[in-house]
């Protein structure tokens, strides 16, 4: 650099330097002040700016402004020096089917924190058990400690931290009890970015649905605009549904050829749904039906109740909003009526919504009802309610194949329950003394076999093979008395049901012969036929007091429309024979 350029620059360093130190030297003398605005400003000046009360009233005036100004440039140059340093955040509604997931691992590990010194107290919460997995009457809730709605906590997680609250709406702080929804913070690193928080949430959420993956997931309409949690069940099992042959396996192909052909659907152009109505008595298995359905197509349900929908937007809405993966199930459709139901849903309302061009794609309906013959015809038509499938009471194969259900095999010993370690030590010296001659398909009730010749085997097999041709001789032998006993078209599936249940429970949990079981059974199928029959007498009965006080009603109210149609038919006369007589005394005046 040359040197002339060195020493300008020098000696204007040099001038700027004298020039501060000259202006801090002489900016509080008089005369400076003088010499720039003159004399007669500067005295003003000293007259107001000296006066204690006027300085103050500026200063209340500015140091908002100033506050302000300075607010904005401290978060400047924090935003410029902390530049690197970046957060996300998402919200997590409770409406969500993620919220259960990420709220359990919150509460989980936000359970202990050494800093929370005001918590809420409650059980602590644990995930739903699978099929597979067994749970002891032991098992007795534990209290937990867990922090208060609208309060900040942190979590660290693989390294990195994450800041949680449980949050409340403005409006509803003094009236929720629950908070409305997650709110998740989280520091960014140089090589972070939201999806980075969104793998976090997927871990979490993968861990909470580990043994979850068979339950079915129960959903039910939060009364605004979607669907929310409510429980997870475990499915029916499939072959536990006794129908008609070929009844199930029909209606499984028809959803299963269904979810296959929505691509053809598309070409056709029709509308991707489908509709199934379920008719029958009470019993007959059509919750039951729909329930293993659902987990041999891994579905979800979705239950609404018309009567708690509040107006046909609210329904139409209720219906496009379900889930994929759904059933939207409606049950007692025929219990309906909207003349004498809170709900505001009307019969047009309810076609237009499930039909309508708002109709969900690829939605699945199921309708359940007693009597088919009283919902409206417009309702049951092709388009809206494809398959009409009823489930009457019980015919022979049936009731078979529930017998051979219970009675296939003999599990009184299932590990699983309870209370079958009373008298197990009774038991196994029961079976070795030959007490019990009952013959079962699992080893684990046969006694253990001695070690011996070959040829003591052999004989010892073909001694099994005569006891079960004989057992089951004699098990066929009672269906053919039960079914004499029960006839057809009588008794539904669920009622065969109890009567199976409730000898199994008579019996206890120690083993009793099993011809003596079988005893047992013809003896109360009488008793039971007795039972039915006063049933079917009592819901008659039900039936005609409740048509009786609707036909009352209706003559009440008919009665009070001919009463206000008399008072006016009345008001009316008596209006015109005034007018008669208003005429009259005109004419007579008039005359006069």
């Amino acid at each position: 650099m040359p040197e002339a350029l060195n020493k300008v620059r020098s000696m204007r360093f040099v001038s700027i330097i004298e020039t501060i130190l000259y202006l801090l030297e002489n900016i509080t003398e008089e005369s400076f002040w003088q010499s720039i605005l003159g004399e007669r400003l500067t005295k003003l000046g000293q007259r107001y700016f000296g006066n204690d009360f006027v300085m103050l009233g500026i200063l209340f005036y500015i140091a908002p402004i100033l506050r302000s100004r300075w607010q904005d440039l401290v978060d400047f140059c924090m935003d410029r020096y902390y530049s690197r340093s970046k957060t996300v955040n998402v919200r997590i509604y409770y409406n969500e089917e993620a919220y259960d997931a990420i709220n359990y691992y919150v509460n989980l590990h936000t359970e202990r924190l050494p800093g929370m010194v005001d918590a809420i107290c409650m059980y602590e919460e644990s995930k739903p058990k699978a099929e597979n997995q067994k749970s002891t009457e032991e098992e007795k809730p534990k209290i937990g400690f867990y922090p208060r709605i609208n309060t900040t906590n942190e979590i660290e997680y693989k390294g990195r931290k994450l800041t949680i609250c449980a949050c409340t709406d403005e409006d509803e702080k003094l009236t929720s009890h629950r908070p409305n929804y997650l709110n998740i913070t989280m520091d960014l690193s140089a090589n972070d970015s939201i999806d980075t928080l969104k793998d976090i949430l997927q871990e979490w959420s993968d861990g909470y649905h580990s043994t979850e993956d068979t339950s079915i997931k129960v959903l039910q309409w939060d009364g605004y605009e979607s669907w929310i949690y409510k429980d997870s069940i475990e499915p029916r099992g499939y072959d536990s549904v006794n129908l008609p042959p070929g009844v199930k396996e029909n209606i499984l192909g028809d959803m299963k050829l269904f979810v296959k052909r929505r691509n053809w659907y598309k070409r056709k152009g029709l509308p991707y749904r489908r509709g199934f109505l379920l008719y029958g008595p009470p019993g007959s298995g059509k919750s039951s039906l729909i329930n293993a359905l659902a987990g041999k197509m891994q579905f979800d349900l979705a239950l609404i109740k018309l009567g708690e929908v509040g107006s046909d937007s609210e329904f139409s809405n209720c219906v496009s909003a379900v889930p994929k993966d759904t059933l939207l199930i409606i049950e007692d459709i025929d219990h309906y009526d909207e003349s004498n139901s809170d709900s505001s849903v009307t019969k047009s309302g309810m076609l237009n919504a499930l039909d309508g061009i708002n109709g969900n794609d690829g939605s699945m309906v199921f309708m359940t009802c007693n009597d088919m013959n009283k919902i409206t015809p417009a309702l049951l038509r092709p388009g809206r309610m494809d398959v009409k499938l009823e489930l009457g009471y019980a015919v022979h194969e049936q009731i078979e194949a529930m017998f051979w259900r219970f009675f296939a095999t003999l599990d009184f010993d299932d590990s699983d329950d309870e209370d079958d370690k009373i008298n197990i030590e009774e038991d196994q010296q029961g079976q070795q003394q030959g007490q019990h001659d009952t013959v079962t398909t699992t080893s684990s009730n046969l006694p253990p076999t001695p070690v011996s010749e070959p040829e003591d085997d052999e004989e010892e097999e073909v001694d099994t093979e005569d006891q079960d041709k004989e057992r089951m001789a004699y098990l066929n032998a009672t269906l053919q008395k039960l079914l004499a006993l029960i006839p057809e078209h009588h008794v539904t599936t669920a009622e065969m049901q109890s009567l199976f249940v409730t000898l199994f429970l008579e019996a206890g949990p120690n083993k009793i012969d099993e011809k003596e079981l079988l005893e047992r059974l013809l003896q109360q199928v009488p008793e039971f036929m007795e039972r039915i029959k006063l049933d079917r007498e009592q819901a008659k009965l039900h039936d005609k007091l409740a048509n009786k006080d609707d036909d009352d009603d209706k003559a009440d109210t008919d009665k009070d429309s001919d009463a206000e149609g008399d008072d006016t038919k009345d008001n009316n006369d008596n209006a015109n024979d005034d007018k008669k007589d208003d005429n009259s005394e005109k004419t007579d005046s008039a005359s006069s």
